[in-house]
């Protein structure tokens, strides 16, 4: 089993508390922009949601979401300060929390009597994809495997592979140069005596533009003062960008807003479709959700990782069942920019080097 430690934090005597739940929700409504929508995607109540932020604007005289009619639902200052804290806090402490979790692992494994649904039962650490939310939300009805699915950067969910704090890791990586950059930092947590790779998707990672937006080269990011949101430390996204950022000699510290991160790539482009920020760095698929504009800097090939195990054919059975689902093949024909072209291929044997290298 895998434990995990969830930070959640009390302020004013308890009258304000934030955690996973209450983050979740703000996320929600910053991409959805409605209350009723973003409750469902959460799976609370409307009633349950409205008092969670009550309680926010009864403790601290400021609303963290107002509702305007015609409008529907948007965050406020307040709102986003919170969650953006919370990220940071989270960020932070996770290592330790893990750290402090890792003993009694097998203790609760055995208090609760785990072993029998083990088998059915899959903890996914992944950057974030659009073809991976699909093939987890379907995982169940078409694999028969309950999952959970926590987004982090490459880096890190290659390294809670490694400390066996989940059962599968997502990653992705350029083609070309800058994934042959890349590679040995990716590439520290990867064995291929101990793991095989399934290929998921190619995609286009690229700007995400705000409306009325120009930005004809990264440059343009420091010369015009763009407001930026970007991804939190070890994403693959962010790392890529840190490498454009020292081709061109620009220093972080010149982006205004390089240290306002967002974990997924819906949160890029729900900040810029909100006009709170101007620009991102993300994929393709975020931008046409939102109908922003995209200028495409790089394309790359996503992997799930799996291990050598009796554990790992299972699942890898369950995930090519899903994969050549029609139910699956649906819900991608709804997805914008989407390329599954390779979707399903297994590298049993694999070297670094064959990441970049090989066009899909």
């Amino acid at each position: 089993m895998t434990l995990r430690l969830q930070l959640s934090w009390l302020a004013n005597d308890g009258q304000v508390r934030a955690d996973m739940e209450l983050i979740a929700l703000l996320d929600a409504v910053a991409a959805t922009g409605k209350l009723t929508e973003a409750a469902q995607q959460i799976g609370c109540s409307y009633r349950h949601a409205w008092d969670r932020l009550k309680s926010i604007s009864r403790a601290t005289g400021k609303p963290p979401v107002v509702l305007t009619r015609g409008r529907g639902a948007q965050l406020t200052a307040t709102g986003e300060e919170l969650r953006q804290t919370w990220r940071r806090l989270d960020a932070a402490c996770q290592d330790q929390l893990q750290a402090l979790a890792l003993p009694y692992v097998d203790r609760l494994a055995q208090l609760l009597e785990r072993s029998a649904t083990r088998e059915t039962h899959l903890n996914i650490a992944a950057s974030h994809s659009f073809v991976l939310v699909a093939l987890a939300n379907l995982l169940p009805e078409c694999g028969g495997l309950t999952v959970d699915l926590h987004n982090h950067g490459s880096c890190r969910s290659l390294e809670m592979l490694a400390r066996q704090q989940c059962d599968i890791a997502g990653f992705h990586l350029p083609l070309g140069p800058l994934g042959q950059r890349l590679t040995p930092v990716i590439g520290r947590c990867l064995d291929p005596r101990r793991h095989r790779l399934l290929e998921l998707e190619t995609r286009a990672q690229g700007f995400i533009l705000g409306a009325n937006v120009v930005l004809d080269d990264v440059r343009d990011l420091a010369s015009r003062r763009l407001r930026f949101v970007n991804r939190q430390p070890g994403a693959g996204s962010r790392m890529i960008l840190d490498l454009l950022l020292a081709d061109a000699g620009i220093a972080p510290a010149w982006i205004r807003g390089y240290t306002d991160e967002e974990h997924t790539h819906t949160a890029v482009g729900a900040l810029i479709a909100s006009g709170a920020a101007e620009v991102g760095f993300g994929v393709e698929t975020a931008a046409r959700r939102f109908n922003l504009r995209f200028v495409p800097v790089v394309r790359e090939r996503y992997f799930l990782v799996l291990p050598r195990s009796d554990r790992g054919r299972g699942w890898l059975t369950a995930i090519r069942t899903t994969l050549a689902a029609t139910a699956f093949r649906d819900e991608l024909a709804r997805m914008p920019a989407v390329d599954i072209g390779a979707a399903g291929t297994l590298h049993e044997d694999f070297d670094l080097d064959m990441l970049w290298r090989q066009q899909p």
